[in-house]
């Protein structure tokens, strides 16, 4: 059985971040923002702070004008804690940022 926190959202400089009844945390990032790595490593930890399960289901619904660097992108692809990462993006220019960093 995992150990899920009791906590329901988090309200960030980042954007609002919560764990859906489904299991999955999700996140709304703000608009006009730029993730990189130290960003990145703070979802990590609050994504932890919602499920500590160490199997984490992660989707990140950007909003408009943002900048995820593909640092930033590569990490949360592959730290452990996050078994899942969806990324759904709002222009084709955050689709093409996506698909190279991978």
């Amino acid at each position: 059985m995992s150990q899920l926190s009791t906590h329901i959202a988090i309200n960030a400089a980042y954007g609002r971040m919560f764990r859906h009844e489904n299991g999955i945390i999700y996140l709304y990032v703000d608009n006009e923002l730029s993730i990189d790595i130290p960003e990145a490593q703070q979802l990590v930890q609050d994504v932890q702070s919602l499920d500590n399960s160490g199997k984490a289901r992660f989707l990140i619904v950007q909003g408009s004008n943002n900048d995820m660097t593909f640092s930033a992108q590569k990490y949360l692809g592959t730290v452990e804690g996050v078994t899942h990462l969806a990324l759904v993006v709002q222009s084709r220019l955050q689709a093409e940022n996506w698909l190279l960093s991978i």
